[in-house]
């Protein structure tokens, strides 16, 4: 059963390996943060004009009085200039505080105890996060259900009355999803190392959200006509701390990312309900997980990992790998 997300009275870095600022959770707890500096806006609206891709996924503090506060390390590069970028060093990405300020239920889906205790000490990289206002359809219809099934309206259902009523969901690689029910009001505030605020631009501006781009490298052919094209050995870009997503193509029905691994890099073995992967050695040696069976694979190669299927893919060479990785349909 989904359980709500809470944190610990103490703040030991949350399996971010202590790149979590534990000052931080002094303020939350003892009401010290600047709030009156935070932007206010729907969470719609901050989707529309910046992502959460590659950002870490911290936590969700559940607070009194029906709030709750969720924690990320915000990775300000996807932002183009927006958000100030601090580099490829964790430790240096702002913390982005968003504040849900009416809050009707929250669920985290967790895996299971083996697959915890693998990812144990692992960062939660967001995958994506999606926002939107529940049409009256839907919230007659969830509410229907709940009437049907119980004889009567009680407080869970209350909540599908209000008319400002959003859904939210946070799909940290590792986890199935994050998801809050909440009211239209947030406010998103974000704290740099020393605790300063940094200015959130453009919320109050309608954007478009800014697509995932490669880190590196020129783009050639001709964007937002009917070809797009990317020279995919200039869109390689390795980090020493982990596994690297760099993004070449992205939509709503499908991503295209070139990963790249470094000796001894690992993409822990995880799963996705309802969409398909598949994984090309562009460079170097992989050892896939596929399921309960395991191979090494060369440039050349390609494997299929289904819905559902639990997958993973390990650098146990001396050399660089570089894999062409695509799933669909994209996960919501």
């Amino acid at each position: 059963m989904p359980q709500p997300d809470r944190f610990p009275q103490r703040f030991p870095g949350l399996g971010l390996g202590g790149r979590y600022p534990d000052r931080l959770g002094g303020d939350l707890l003892g009401g010290g943060l600047p709030w009156e500096e935070a932007v206010e806006a729907t969470m719609p609206r901050f989707l529309s004009r910046y992502t959460l891709h590659d950002s870490y996924w911290i936590g969700l503090h559940l607070q009194p009085k029906a709030e709750a506060v969720a924690l990320i390390r915000w990775d300000t590069y996807w932002t183009d200039g927006g958000v100030p970028y601090a580099g490829e060093a964790v430790a240096g990405w702002p913390v982005l505080l968003v504040r849900f300020e009416r809050v009707y239920q929250t669920f985290t889906t967790y895996p299971g105890p083996e697959e915890r205790e693998a990812l144990s000490g692992l960062p939660e990289t967001i995958f994506d996060a999606a926002s939107a206002t529940l049409p009256p359809a839907e919230r007659e219809a969830l509410l229907d259900t709940i009437l049907r099934a119980r004889q009567e309206a009680d407080a869970f259902s209350d909540f599908l009355l209000d008319d400002t009523l959003h859904r939210t969901t946070i799909s940290p690689v590792y986890r199935s999803l994050v998801e809050i029910w909440h009211g239209g009001t947030t406010r998103f505030l974000c704290l740099d190392r020393d605790s300063g605020t940094i200015p959130i631009p453009d919320l109050h501006q309608q954007a478009p959200r800014r697509t995932p781009r490669a880190r590196v490298g020129p783009v050639t052919g001709k964007q937002g006509g009917h070809l797009e094209s990317k020279r995919v050995a200039d869109a390689a870009s390795f980090s020493e701390e982990k596994m690297q997503k760099n993004a070449l193509f992205d939509s709503e029905r499908l991503f295209y990312d070139l990963y790249c691994l470094l000796p001894g890099q690992v993409q822990k073995v995880h799963a996705h309900e309802g969409s398909d992967k598949v994984y090309y050695v562009s460079r170097g040696t992989g050892r896939f997980t596929v399921g309960e069976e395991e191979r090494d694979l060369g440039e050349g190669h390609a494997v299929i990992a289904r819905a559902g299927e639990t997958h993973g893919v390990r650098n146990e060479t001396g050399e660089e790998l570089v894999l062409l990785v695509t799933m669909a349909p994209r996960p919501s």
